[in-house]
């Protein structure tokens, strides 16, 4: 084994993803489509969890030449894993056939791993390779707490040995096929689609099963925390997966909805240019601007087939719509396709809130681009081409009243973009808002916890009386 002193770094990439999932059969869109992940708790696609961990034993194991089984593996899968975000794998400590590792990102541990393994022979027992479902079950709640099945086991060997190098070549064939599947069986099964995967704990089995099987049922299931545990048992080893019920994505608004909330005709003065109404918040504006007799116009810069989708459903229902891309780091030269009498900015990135990390600098500097040189550039490129007379709206935050923990680099953001739009106002002579808002019922605010968020459109609602 590698010494206690060794750490291995690596980034995660796209094709990274789309290998491991090939060889898992954890096609989960949480994972391998990033259109889908925006609109997850993540707000990126993550790395698997699975993966990470086969990773760091691969690592460990390099040095290994003699064929192995695991006798128990305790896996905790912390923090989410992003693509492109450098981690660092680490031996905190070993023995003769014992292995504690880590993984993290230079500040925080993503993956807590314990490895209690034996010296064995190679097996003979052979797993097959077979077609693997790309498309996950969509299980809700209920139907996940009383599910059960068999899953059957997997493995590419070329694959395998492509991205797991050493570990193919040590560890027993059967036990890497187990591990494989129970990414599987929580990403595209149980619970499916709407899962995270948060650990496991399996020991070598007593009662060796002789087909190339995982058996598996629901032991444990508590919603008010979106907990799930699965218990598991394979030809050589059982023990439990712990997974948590994932929010799914929020559904697209109606236009027929929103107008039974509206006065007819009430905003037919409007031309509106909503910046990042694909989604949540500005998709709401955009929808109730047009659905009351006004034309609007929505940006996005990833959402291009989301962005169309809330046209789409605009002008079926008769209003006047039309998308275009904008990225708000390169707005200067912006030009909008009509003169704007409103201009509401909702354009972010993630937002990350977590206790005890301190001042996110990479965060603030993304958040500042956003909210303050973004704002900044599309405000006066709105005013460049129509000379003035319009309102700007950039939605603030509550949080500056009571400063969380973990909130600093978000709400210092929002007080300069506060700052800059008064700024604006006075420099262009412009009429600007920057309503404070609590929590939103969106895909950002999406939480394991039931937390109570007000309803998007009553927020989007009050937001069009203000200007």
């Amino acid at each position: 084994m590698t010494s206690p002193t060794e750490h291995v770094g690596r980034t995660f990439s796209q094709d990274d993803q789309l290998a491991f999932a090939a060889l898992s059969g954890d096609y989960n869109p949480l994972h391998v489509d990033p259109l889908a992940a925006r609109r997850s708790m993540f707000g990126e696609q993550v790395v698997h969890g699975v993966h990470t961990l086969l990773w760091a034993l691969d690592v460990v194991v390099s040095e290994r030449r003699t064929p192995f089984a695991i006798t128990e593996i305790r896996a905790t899968f912390r923090r989410p894993i992003v693509l492109g975000q450098r981690v660092v794998a680490k031996v905190e400590s070993s023995s003769d056939n014992r292995i504690v590792l880590s993984v993290d990102d230079g500040i925080r541990k993503s993956v807590s791993l314990e490895v209690r393994f034996q010296t064995q022979g190679a097996s003979s027992f052979r797993v097959p390779t077979l077609p693997l479902s790309r498309t996950p079950v969509a299980l809700s709640f209920d139907e996940a707490e009383r599910a059960r099945g068999s899953l059957e086991l997997s493995l590419d060997e070329a694959l395998s040995e492509r991205l797991f190098p050493s570990l193919h070549a040590c560890l027993h064939r059967v036990q890497l096929a187990e591990l494989l599947a129970s990414t599987r069986l929580v990403g595209m099964i149980c619970p499916g689609l709407c899962s995270i995967f948060n650990g496991l704990h399996l020991r070598s089995s007593e009662e060796h099963v002789a087909e190339p099987l995982l058996d598996w049922s629901v032991t444990n299931a508590n919603e008010t925390y979106s907990v799930l545990a699965l218990a598991v048992r394979g030809p050589t080893l059982a023990g439990k997966l712990d997974a948590f019920y994932r929010p799914p994505a929020k559904p697209a608004l109606s236009c027929a909805a929103i107008a039974a909330r509206m006065v007819p005709r009430v905003h037919a003065e409007r031309r509106a240019l909503v910046v990042g109404g694909s989604r949540g918040l500005g998709e709401a504006i955009a929808k109730a601007v047009a659905v009351g007799g006004g034309e609007v116009c929505v940006t996005w810069n990833r959402g291009e087939a989301e962005a169309r989708d809330v046209v789409s459903e605009i002008t079926s229902f008769g209003g006047r719509a039309s998308a275009m891309h904008l990225d708000v780091a390169n707005a200067r030269s912006f030009a909008p396709p009509f003169a704007p009498t409103h201009l509401y900015y909702l354009a972010t990135p993630f937002i990350r809130i977590e206790k005890g990390a301190g001042f996110d600098h990479a965060l603030f500097d993304a958040l500042m681009s956003c909210y303050v040189h973004g704002l900044d550039d599309v405000v006066r490129a709105v005013h460049r081409s129509v000379g003035g007379g319009f309102f700007a709206c950039s939605p603030s935050t509550s949080l500056l009243s009571t400063r969380p923990a973990g909130s600093s680099a978000y709400c210092v953001a929002k007080a300069a973009m506060e700052e800059l739009l008064a700024h604006l106002a006075r420099d262009l002579k412009l009429t600007v808002s920057a309503p404070r808002l609590g929590r939103i019922e969106t895909d950002q605010t999406s939480s394991l916890l039931h937390i109570p968020a007000a309803d998007r459109v009553d927020v989007a609602l009050e937001i069009l009386r203000i200007g």
